[in-house]
């Protein structure tokens, strides 16, 4: 449990400043107006919602689900541990 905390407080400057940095340089482009802004505004925006997705998924979704499935893998792996060494005796 101690590593994927520090793992987190690690990686959390990282995705948030590069999720940051792609979102607010494609903003002029999904808010523009100019010549040819009809075929990449929609580009834009969906690299945008792609980023924030991206984001939410591993900074909130992921480490959720770690935390709900290590107990049960743990318990599993222990499980047929001592059913293998009851096999072998």
């Amino acid at each position: 449990m101690k590593h994927s905390m520090e793992a987190g407080e690690k990686r959390l400057r990282p995705i948030l400043m590069t999720t940051i940095a792609m979102v607010f340089a494609m903003l002029p482009l999904a808010m523009g107006d100019g010549l040819g802004s009809e075929t990449k505004a929609p580009m834009a925006i969906a690299v945008i919602g792609g980023l924030i997705s991206s984001m939410i998924l591993t900074l909130l979704v992921v480490p959720v689900m770690y935390r709900l499935i290590n107990p049960l893998d743990r318990w599993l792996r222990n499980f047929y541990e001592n059913k293998s060494e009851g096999i072998h005796n």
